[in-house]
């Protein structure tokens, strides 16, 4: 089954941006000049229609909350905002209906030139009346239209809407990213997306952090703070024991936090290097920014413990990766005193 899924606007009417011409010749131009027979571009649209019959493979996927920085996270957001989600699809659909509209500007310049090229022509009327299906399914869509948005197994975005399933997909695969960074704009132009993406990942953060750390106390030690996954804490004494008591809950919540978000994202195909990991503040927000990996991809948490003590990220990250592994681990902090102190 899909994972039921949102979609998230911001202000302002954002000037629309077309693909243009992308290449010298048309994909499918270029298979006419090598070969004879159908081309290899002109398959797209069996698996078109395959997709608006709904045969396409669907699964679960958990989306880590962060920036704005992918369409499915977007999307995500949106899971319980009905009115926000058939706006999306609006958007999604409209965007997606021009970049089809410039590959077939692009297409009939190619078949002008080529003259007798039939796999082509056949491609762009395909093309084009999918294109006004799209078009015109966007135009029927109201502030009432049931819509269902779903993320599948490979990160691909589906629109349900009025009986048919629309993967969002750009005529070409290069043309990915600059379609849904268009419709991420469009929508985000008359959509509070920071809003809806912060309050999900407070709730993020609130769901993986519910576990409380147990306290023990005995003779001739402090107390000592111990999570179910492991984590202690061991301090000097007792004095201001409820402001060590908060201390405790937010370094195992950051930790926790820190290690499910790291999985979730390995297992969307994200690059994870624990070396890399830094914790930066974020002006105006209280969030904070996660680098995952040397190449800068980050996710927004709030970290206020990670990032006043940079050393904590450095000696947990073999709890982390064990975490990240499905491994039982154990990060003891004897000096757990005086990292509170310094707090």
């Amino acid at each position: 089954m899909p994972a039921e899924v949102a979609t998230v606007t911001g202000a302002g009417q954002p000037q629309r941006r077309r693909f243009g011409a992308l290449a010298t010749i048309h994909p499918v131009a270029r298979q006419e000049l090598r070969a004879t027979g159908l081309p290899r571009r002109a398959r797209i649209i069996p698996y078109v229609f395959l997709i608006l019959a709904g045969l396409g493979g669907y699964g679960r996927v958990a989306v880590a909350a962060s920036e704005v920085d992918s369409i499915q996270q977007l999307a995500l957001s949106l899971a319980r905002q009905p009115e926000a989600k058939a706006a999306f699809a609006v958007d999604a659909l409209t965007e997606l209906a021009a970049s089809l509209q410039s590959e077939l500007a692009l297409a009939r310049q190619q078949a002008r030139t080529l003259g007798d090229a039939r796999s082509l022509q056949r491609w762009i009327a395909s093309v084009e009346s999918y294109t006004a299906r799209m078009q015109s399914l966007a135009n029927a869509i109201d502030i009432g239209t049931p819509v269902s948005l779903a993320v599948g197994r490979d990160k691909n975005l589906f629109i349900q809407v009025r009986g048919q399933s629309i993967m969002l997909s750009a005529p070409r695969r290069e043309l990915q990213p600059a379609l849904e960074q268009l419709v991420i704009d469009r929508f985000c132009s008359h959509h509070p997306c920071a809003e809806s993406l912060r309050s999900r990942a407070t709730a993020t953060q609130a769901g993986v952090a519910a576990a409380q750390p147990r306290w023990s106390f005995s003779d001739g030690e402090g107390p000592s703070c111990v999570s179910d996954d492991g984590i202690v804490l061991q301090f000097d004494n007792a004095s201001r024991l409820g402001s060590k008591r908060e201390f405790c809950q937010q370094l195992v919540s950051e930790l926790r936090v820190i290690a499910f978000t790291l999985r979730q994202q390995q297992q969307q195909g994200m690059q994870v290097e624990l070396d890399a990991l830094k914790v930066f503040a974020i002006p105006t927000l209280a969030e904070h920014q996660l680098d995952i990996n040397a190449t800068g991809n980050s996710v927004q948490l709030i970290l206020p413990v990670s990032y006043a003590m940079p050393q904590l990220l450095q000696r947990a990250r073999p709890w982390i990766r064990a975490r990240v592994e499905d491994r039982r681990a154990t990060l003891e902090l004897d000096d757990a005193e005086a990292l509170f102190q310094s707090w």
